[in-house]
């Protein structure tokens, strides 16, 4: 008769124990710097999470989906290493369809785009070393840039279509699987030695050759420099725009601008390090789309830096060439042959998004997801069609932190404030901001403001935490200063991690 009684002792006796050992329930603390901004026609999404103990530790609003701007680059880094993982490298080759005799190459050569993002200035010389290794002086026939892995790239991004006639920056640039230099120009402009005489602009390599109109004058030493150079583009042709001064203690400075035609530009390249290295080309540079004829054969070829060490550079430099190129990649690797936009592109990483959200920890999911889809149409950022919530981004933290073989390449490529290139990191900031957080940022400003922030932060203890911020201006308030929204963001996490 003592049976039951017993029973439901030792029944009570687990399930506190139980409830001793699993994980503490979500707690939402307060983010006052931001839930003010909420309260200031700003939209926030914030979610702050002990991965160790598996708790909330903070949170605004965290399945509000928002435009994350370049933090949406975290799913193109995480999806990459999974995809290819850290040590993988990329190999462009090098073909010819014709022979050898007497150093000269009687037939075209072709340069194969494979999609690397980090192809430049460095790999093409290898290849053109290889040439000379083979005793090559001359190529009778025609260079040819053979872009086919998945063909010409329509703009698609505003920016990136205003920028086929005209810009005045780098960030713009177009992709193709056979760009090089993240499809920029490097122009380093150095003051003349006279006052009044015109600064020197020259393009690396110094054989590279595009029309130059304007200068750039020779200021008195102190003067601040103020100059630019505008790229414009009419019939195919690209024309640099020199304007401004620089003081004639200063610099020399280093500028970067967009071409319009990346695979041109990779074929104008090649041919100005054969030129340097002695090498004569006497056809000209031909750009295809078209499958590589069977007759082609290699003849050297030259690899990319690892994928986990060139994740560092597209992060730390937010690099919106390398991000996109790599989702063509990805997508063209799913479907051979393809013929698709780098909206369509982008599903590879809207599915890798959708996929680990299912698979989220029950602490971490939603009880229920906002009605705005999770949506990557580029893996940049750069599109304003982009939308992301702070639950979105803190998952996919969660999941690589979990991935044991991954974790340490994904949160190597983060930068620490006290290291990254941006200085606005490092203004007004504590000690544990500027060294306790590997974090990416994100910016846009239009149609409206857009701040966002999201990485992992050292736990007192030793332990991992992770934390997204999304802010968006809104209709009532579309402009938010970015030092206001930041000065926020960076009172709440320092308090936080003052605490944890």
């Amino acid at each position: 008769m003592h049976a039951r009684p017993l029973l439901t002792g030792f029944a009570s006796l687990f399930l506190t124990l139980s409830a001793l050992c699993a994980p503490p329930a979500a707690q939402a603390q307060s983010l006052p710097k931001l839930e003010a901004l909420a309260n200031q026609n700003v939209a926030i999404s914030a979610l702050v999470v002990d991965l160790s103990s598996r708790r909330i530790i903070g949170q605004v609003d965290p399945d509000q989906r928002l435009t994350p701007a370049s933090v949406t680059k975290l799913f193109i880094d995480a999806a990459s290493l999974s995809h290819w993982g850290p040590n993988h490298r990329f190999s462009t080759p090098l073909l010819t369809n014709g022979r050898i005799r007497n150093g000269s190459l009687h037939g075209n050569v072709m340069l194969v785009g494979r999609g690397d993002p980090g192809l430049g200035t460095e790999q093409l010389w290898t290849l053109v070393m290889r040439l000379r290794q083979m005793g090559v002086r001359s190529i009778e026939g025609n260079l040819v840039v053979n872009e086919s892995l998945f063909g010409p790239i329509d703009c698609g991004i505003q920016d990136r279509c205003e920028a086929l006639r005209a810009t005045d920056s780098g960030y713009d640039a177009p992709i193709s699987a056979a760009g090089s230099n993240y499809s920029t120009l490097e122009i380093l402009v150095r003051p003349a030695p006279e006052i009044g005489q015109p600064a020197k602009l020259s393009l690396l390599p110094p054989a590279l050759q595009y029309p130059l109109e304007g200068s750039i004058s020779t200021a008195p030493p102190r003067n601040r420099p103020l100059y630019g150079v505008r790229r414009t583009t009419e019939a195919g042709q690209d024309t640099l725009h020199a304007y401004g001064k620089v003081p004639r203690d200063g610099g020399p400075y280093q500028v970067y601008r967009s071409v319009s035609d990346p695979a041109r530009y990779t074929g104008d390249l090649l041919v100005a390090l054969m030129e340097e290295s002695g090498i004569s080309l006497k056809g000209g540079v031909l750009v295809t789309s078209e499958a590589v004829p069977k007759e082609y054969v290699e003849i050297a070829s030259t690899d990319s830096a690892t994928l986990g060490e060139q994740m560092q550079t597209l992060m730390a430099y937010s690099n919106n060439y390398m991000s996109d190129l790599l989702t063509l990649d990805m997508a063209a690797e799913k479907n051979p042959s393809p013929r698709f936009t780098l909206a369509q592109a982008s599903d590879v990483l809207e599915d890798f998004a959708n996929d680990i959200n299912t698979r989220a920890p029950a602490w971490l999911r939603a009880k229920r997801y906002d009605t705005t889809a999770l949506t990557i149409e580029s893996g940049s950022g750069l599109s304003i069609t982009n939308k992301l919530s702070a639950r979105d981004l803190v998952s996919l933290l969660e999941h690589m932190h979990s991935e044991f073989s991954l974790f340490p390449s994904f949160v190597g490529s983060l930068p620490v404030p006290r290291f990254a290139p941006s200085r606005m990191l490092r203004r007004n900031a504590n000690r544990d901001w500027m060294t306790r957080l590997a974090v990416k940022t994100g910016y846009l400003s239009e149609p409206v403001s857009v701040l966002s922030l999201s990485g992992y932060f050292r736990l007192k203890d030793g332990g991992w935490g992770a934390f997204a911020v999304v802010t968006n201006g809104t209709q009532k308030r579309r402009r938010v200063s970015t030092s206001y929204t930041l000065g926020a963001i960076k009172s709440d996490l320092q308090a936080l991690m003052t605490k944890y």
